[in-house]
């Protein structure tokens, strides 16, 4: 497998399962890291730095992992970006109320962004993917697989290999 394909590149397919344990990989090995950080360098303005470069790197690969997840049910990466304007529109117009409402201290303020992002993530993890081929590749058949197996590297049509001589 090419981790690198996977993590930091926008091609390709990712179904419901390789996208849940990508998460789940990312989170341990993030965990981990810190870890490792907090213990070598403590609470230094060195160990901050690389902290905040590995959760960039962390957010960056998220975003690749999310436009190949769209990519399975035949959207394209900006589907992704309406998808989180409008769940970030939604959750401030609720901050809003929610601070008119119930005031500045109320803790309902500041959950409401959390329960957004679990709603949208349920939908990334749950939503099944087109069945078969679709313009960004073929269907993902095995765990971490990207689906572009016979596709070109625009992803729009399959190759045809010299072995298949069945006419169309």
């Amino acid at each position: 497998m090419d981790f690198k394909a996977l993590l930091f590149s926008a091609e390709g397919r990712l179904n419901r399962l390789s996208f849940f344990l990508s998460h789940i990989l990312i989170g341990i090995v993030i965990i981990v890291i810190s870890i490792i950080l907090s213990l070598i360098f403590g609470t230094s303005v060195i160990g901050s730095i690389l902290s905040a470069v590995i959760s960039i790197v962390a957010f960056v690969i998220g975003i690749f992992l999310i436009i190949k997840r769209c990519h399975d049910f035949d959207k394209n990466g900006y589907f992704f970006i309406k998808y989180a304007l409008a769940v970030i529109g939604i959750a401030i117009v609720l901050i809003i109320f929610s601070y008119l409402i119930f005031g500045i201290e109320s803790k309902v303020t500041f959950t409401v962004p959390f329960i957004f992002e679990f709603i949208a993530m349920l939908y990334f993890y749950f939503k099944p993917g087109t069945d078969g081929a679709n313009k960004y590749g073929n269907q993902p058949a095995s765990l971490f697989d990207l689906g572009l197996e016979g596709f070109n590297k625009e992803g729009s049509n399959p190759v045809i290999s010299e072995n298949n001589t069945n006419n169309m």
